[in-house]
């Protein structure tokens, strides 16, 4: 059950990926700036390894990392430009 006023966002990665560690950080980033912007947001932040966690990410139909799932749902299969990412946080926000 995910809280009213809590947005959770995951990235999928796995260990050979050179572009990962780069995605989380700008993500992580990304997360603090809007929970300053917006404090009656909860957002919860979670990395998860794509090799220990198959089953989920083959649930989610997750082809390539880093891939970002928001609130239990794929949204990019990839890292998009921050302003794409902030712009669907945003729209998320904006429904709390």
């Amino acid at each position: 059950m995910m809280s009213h006023n809590t947005i959770y966002v995951e990235v999928f990665s796995s260990f050979a990926c050179n572009r990962c560690q780069q995605a989380k950080d700008e993500i992580q980033q990304l997360i603090i700036n809007l929970q300053q912007e917006f404090p009656y947001i909860c957002f919860k932040y979670n990395e998860v390894d794509v090799v220990e966690n198959i089953d989920r990410a083959v649930s989610l139909a997750i082809l390539t990392v880093p891939s970002i799932v928001i609130n239990g749902e794929k949204y990019f299969n990839s890292m998009p430009a921050l302003s794409e990412l902030n712009k669907q946080l945003l729209m998320l926000i904006n429904q709390k």
